[in-house]
């Protein structure tokens, strides 16, 4: 059975005297890509299904939240943790990695540039959460907002987003998953339950993904499913109380098939520690 300290020690070198480091990759910048299908050039994205202006919200919105994630991690980090000596180091690392999320992010916006009003649109969205982590547990806020809204947003990038978003949304739900992994199992050792959110952070999770992916419409013939807001937010209701959504995964999971070898040089990451 995979513990907590396995999570842990996944992420991690052995340095020296045997003591686990955490390993970190580090984002480099890219070129754009065109926006297609499961990052295969054959098939492009058309303008009515509202990819392009989903995507500038997406990228705007993880730049405004990723660092917000960051903080409120850190600040579990210092508090009340279950037993055991992992989850400090495990939480501390988790926390480093949005920092890698946000430069990510900010290459991706260099390239696929985000409009004004959009980047207000995202901060008045990141104001919300900031304000519901005064209000619960500090790991409470980043499980449902990582859960039910990054894994969304993250899948949307690798089913529409071309190669170039696709390769860094792969990069970062790596670490998503491990970051939900660590926030659902504490909240469980706390005796808290991660998979019934109060009902203002369900709201909260709901608008936001009403305004990240309100305007997508992709059409069933496309992708298998027809991936709009309805589609979505089923997803994300899945992915809070059960932990899967398997309609979602089944229509992501094709870009996972590519191999390094299928992609160009300039759209991998490496790793750093």
């Amino acid at each position: 059975m995979r513990t907590i300290e396995d999570v842990y020690l996944e992420r991690c070198y052995i340095g020296e005297g045997g003591k686990p480091v955490p390993a970190f990759w580090t984002p480099k910048p890219f070129s754009a890509t065109p926006l297609t299908l499961y990052g295969d050039d054959r098939l492009s994205v058309r303008e009515e299904w509202g990819v392009r202006e989903t995507l500038e919200l997406i990228i705007g919105s993880q730049l405004e939240l990723e660092i917000s994630v960051k903080d409120f991690v850190l600040e579990a980090a210092r508090g009340d943790l279950p037993t055991g000596q992992v989850w400090k180091p495990l939480l501390k690392s988790n926390s480093a990695d949005e920092n890698r999320h946000f430069q990510g992010f900010e290459y991706a916006a260099a390239v696929y540039p985000v409009p004004q009003e959009v980047r207000e649109k995202c901060k008045a969205i990141a104001v919300r959460w900031q304000d519901a982590q005064k209000r619960h547990h500090p790991l409470l806020v980043p499980m449902v907002l990582e859960v039910g809204v990054f894994l969304i947003a993250l899948g949307v990038l690798r089913i529409v987003g071309g190669r170039a978003l696709m390769g860094l949304a792969a990069q970062i739900a790596e670490d998503e998953s491990r970051h939900t992994t660590t926030n659902v199992s504490a909240l469980l050792a706390l005796g808290i339950d991660p998979y019934h959110p109060p009902q203002d952070l369900e709201d909260l999770r709901r608008d936001t993904l009403e305004v990240i992916v309100g305007g997508l419409d992709v059409p069933e013939r496309a992708v298998g499913d027809r991936l709009n807001l309805d589609f979505l937010m089923r997803a994300s209701d899945e992915l809070i109380s059960t932990g899967d959504a398997q309609d979602f995964t089944d229509i992501s999971f094709v870009v996972d098939r590519h191999l390094p070898f299928e992609i160009d040089n300039n759209l991998l990451y490496t790793r750093a520690v």
